[in-house]
C-alpha cells in the first residue's frame, strides 16, 4: 500500500491507516466496549445477542524469547523479575519456563514479529539507562588507501598540474540523453519517481554532461577551458569508473612572448599519455589507434582509440561536428576513460638509471612511405631493429605534397645512438643504421628521400 500510494503520490488518510496496519478485531472490541457502556451508564435493557455472519479466524500471536538472549543483545544484565514485570505491564501476559520466556501478544500490537521487537519494547519499559557504556572492540589496522582511492587522487593532482579543473555535474539526465550515450557502462537506470523530466535517468557515460559545462562557459564567453570530471557510472549491469577531459581554446598563453598552447587532438593525446606515464605505465604499453568504434559521437577522422596492454581504455579526439552544432559549442576535443581497466594492470616499477657519461650521435632519416602506413609502425621498426645502440626516435617532420607522388608523405625521423660505457664510433653506428634502413624498406616499404 506504501509503495502504491507513493507511485501514484496519492497520499490519503486511508494510506497512511492501512500501511501502518489495522487490528482486525478492533470492530468487534469497539461494539462490545459501547454495549457494556450503554448497560453501565445507560440503564440499557433488552439488548439483543451479537449475530456474526461467516467465520473470523484470529490466531493467537506466541513469542518466544530467552533471557540469556535478551541480556546479550542489548549488553544488559536484566534479572527475570525486572523482564516478567516489565511484560505484565505491556499485557504480554508472559509464561516462565526456566529462561524461556513465553509471550501472548494481544491483537492490538501488531507491530510484534520477532524475538527481537519483544526485546525492544523490555528495554523501552526498563529505560536505556540500563545500558553500560562500552567501548567497541575494533581490531586495529594500518590506515592507507586502496588501489582505486590511490588512482583517482594521483589523477586529480596530475591532471591539476597540467591546467585543467575538475568539475562536477549531475548524475541525472533525461532519456535522450541516456540513449544517445557513447559506449554506456550499460542499460540506463530509470527512477520510480524523477523530479522532474530533465532527472529520468542513472547516467551512463559523461558526454552529455561534459557537453553542458562547455556549452554553458562558451555561451558565457569563456572559451579557453580545460576541464576533467570523475565519476561513477551506473548501469543495470555493472557499474564503473571513467575519467572525461574536454579542451577548448587555448590551453595555456603567454601574451608576454606571445606563446600558446593551442587545445586539439595532439594536446589531448600528450595529456592522457603523460597521465599514464606518470601513473607507471610506459609508453610501450600504450598504443593509440585510428578510432572505428564510434564515429557517430567522435570525428570519423580526427578520433583515437586508447589501448593499454591491447586493451581499449577509451576514446579521444574531435567530436562529431553534429555533436557540437546541437549544442552550439564552437570546438571542443574530448577523451573519456575507463578508469577500472587500469585498475587490473600491473604498474610497472621505477627503476633507477645513472645519466650517461658518453655523448651519443645524431642521425636523421627522411623516409618516403605510403600515406597509408602510420608514424608508429616506422618507428616501432627502428626501435625493434636497432634497440642495441639505439637511445631514442622521434618524428621531426611530416611532409605532403603533390611532387612526392600520389599518396606518398615524406617522414624524418631522429635517430640518436648512445653506448653506456664508452664513446660509440662510425664504424659501430653504420651497420646498425644500414640494417634498419633495410627492415624499413622490407616491412614499410619506406626508401630514402633524396
Amino acid at each position: 500500500i506504501r509503495h502504491t500510494a507513493n507511485r501514484l503520490n496519492l497520499l490519503t488518510e486511508a494510506a497512511q491507516r492501512y500501511t501502518k496496519g489495522i487490528e482486525l478485531q478492533a470492530v468487534e472490541k469497539a461494539m462490545t466496549r459501547a454495549i457494556a457502556l450503554v448497560k453501565e451508564l445507560c440503564d440499557g435493557t433488552g439488548i439483543e445477542a451479537t449475530v456474526k455472519a461467516g467465520e473470523f479466524n484470529h490466531p493467537e500471536k506466541v513469542i518466544k524469547e530467552t533471557l540469556t538472549h535478551c541480556n546479550g543483545l542489548l549488553g544488559t544484565s536484566f534479572t527475570m523479575e525486572e523482564t516478567v514485570e516489565a511484560l505484565k505491564w505491556l499485557n504480554f501476559q508472559p509464561e516462565v519456563q526456566g529462561d524461556e520466556i513465553t509471550c501472548h501478544i494481544p491483537s492490538y500490537r501488531i507491530d510484534m514479529e520477532g524475538p527481537a521487537d519483544v526485546d525492544e519494547e523490555i528495554i523501552r519499559m526498563l529505560g536505556f539507562d540500563g545500558l553500560a557504556y562500552t567501548l567497541p572492540n575494533v581490531s586495529a589496522t594500518v590506515g592507507q588507501l586502496s588501489t582505486s582511492q590511490r588512482v583517482r587522487r594521483q589523477t586529480a593532482r596530475i591532471l591539476n598540474a597540467y591546467g585543467l579543473q575538475e568539475v562536477v555535474t549531475y548524475t541525472l539526465q533525461d532519456q535522450a540523453s541516456v540513449l544517445d550515450a557513447s559506449q554506456p557502462v550499460g542499460t540506463p537506470i530509470a527512477l520510480a519517481m524523477p523530479m522532474s523530466e530533465a532527472r529520468t535517468h542513472l547516467r551512463v557515460d559523461l558526454l552529455h554532461s561534459m557537453l553542458d559545462v562547455v556549452a554553458y562557459n562558451q555561451a558565457h564567453g569563456n572559451m579557453d577551458l580545460g576541464l576533467f570530471e570523475l565519476s561513477a557510472l551506473t548501469g543495470k549491469e555493472k557499474q564503473s569508473e571513467r575519467l572525461s577531459i574536454a579542451l577548448s581554446g587555448k590551453l595555456h598563453e603567454d601574451s608576454l612572448f606571445h606563446q600558446q598552447e593551442v587545445a586539439d587532438f595532439y594536446t589531448l593525446k600528450g595529456i592522457l599519455i603523460g597521465w599514464l606515464n606518470r601513473l607507471g605505465y610506459g609508453e610501450g604499453r600504450i598504443r593509440v589507434e585510428a578510432n572505428t568504434i564510434d564515429t557517430t559521437h567522435y570525428h570519423p577522422y580526427r578520433s583515437a582509440a586508447l589501448y593499454l596492454d591491447r586493451k581499449l581504455i577509451g576514446l579521444f579526439g574531435d567530436l562529431h561536428p553534429s555533436v557540437l552544432a546541437g549544442r552550439k559549442i564552437k570546438s571542443c576535443v574530448y577523451a573519456e576513460i575507463t578508469i577500472d581497466s587500469l585498475l587490473d594492470a600491473k604498474v610497472g616499477k621505477v627503476k633507477y638509471q645513472a645519466m650517461d657519461k658518453f655523448p651519443g650521435i645524431s642521425r636523421d632519416l627522411s623516409l618516403l612511405v605510403s600515406q597509408e602506413v602510420p608514424a608508429e609502425k616506422l618507428i616501432q621498426t627502428v626501435q625493434k631493429e636497432g634497440k642495441r645502440l639505439l637511445k631514442s626516435v622521434d618524428i621531426m617532420d611530416i611532409f605532403k605534397k603533390a611532387e612526392l607522388g600520389e599518396g606518398v608523405q615524406s617522414i624524418t625521423l631522429h635517430l640518436v645512438y648512445q653506448a653506456g660505457d664508452h664513446t660509440l664510433k662510425d664504424e659501430e653506428i653504420e651497420p646498425v643504421h644500414q640494417a634498419i634502413l633495410q627492415k624499413l624498406a622490407q616491412d614499410c616499404g619506406a626508401t630514402l628521400r633524396q
